[in-house]
């Protein structure tokens, strides 16, 4: 039986850290390209400057994320590398920073969606695609001892700047738990249909991960 909708956002939801605040947007610049690596920062330029963008995911189960060295960034945008820490409620969360420049292009967004079927992210529906992110990035997110290979990215919705998650390869599941836009959970399921990655609207930069069957009634 499924379970309720406050079972489950209250489940899974509370899992993610809630002390990291949403992170803000920056001026941007006009007219920007994208490349798969890094470009120095113009001296002087509106806009060019790296930020520690933090994204928290939050879990009872046992989890990593190791960054494999790829990403997308938009052109002219500064580039620092990822670091993970702990992180999030739940016991076991971790934190990953980002240290990059903060504007959004088409370029790093078509780079994501190539790399995944079924994105999640904390403000749109299921089986959406980002149009524009900041940056984008892959690696592997391991979970109790098995690893997944994610792709991950940041784009900009109203005065924030929000979070993208996509699993690489098939058998990835995405889908939706909920009747409102204040209480919609979104989610992805692995292949092996073990673990879900969970975003809830309220929380920009903040995701679960929770057994699967929290969300298939298993």
């Amino acid at each position: 039986m499924i379970r309720s909708l406050g079972t489950i956002a209250a489940t899974a939801v509370a899992l993610v850290g809630m002390a990291t605040p949403v992170l803000a947007a920056t001026d941007s610049v006009a007219g920007s390209a994208t490349t798969t690596a890094s470009a120095p920062a113009v001296p002087g330029l509106v806009g060019v400057s790296e930020h520690s963008n933090v994204l928290e995911l939050g879990s009872s189960q046992a989890v990593s994320f190791t960054w494999d060295g790829g990403y997308s960034i938009t052109e002219g945008q500064p580039w620092g590398g990822v670091t993970t820490g702990s992180g999030g409620q739940g016991g076991n969360g971790i934190s990953i920073t980002v240290e990059a420049g903060r504007e959004g292009s088409a370029g790093p967004a078509a780079w994501f969606s190539q790399r995944t079927a079924s994105p999640i992210a904390d403000d749109e529906g299921v089986e959406n695609f980002p149009e524009e992110l900041n940056f984008a990035l892959t690696g592997t997110l391991t979970i109790n001892g098995t690893g997944y290979p994610i792709v991950i990215g940041q784009g900009h919705s109203g005065y924030n700047n929000n979070w993208w998650i996509g699993g690489q390869g098939e058998g990835w599941k995405g889908g939706v738990y909920g009747t409102s836009m204040l209480t919609d959970v979104m989610y992805t399921t692995t292949p092996d249909g073990k673990y879900a990655i969970a975003a809830e609207t309220a929380m920009m930069n903040q995701f679960g991960i929770a057994d699967a069957s929290l969300f298939n009634g298993g």
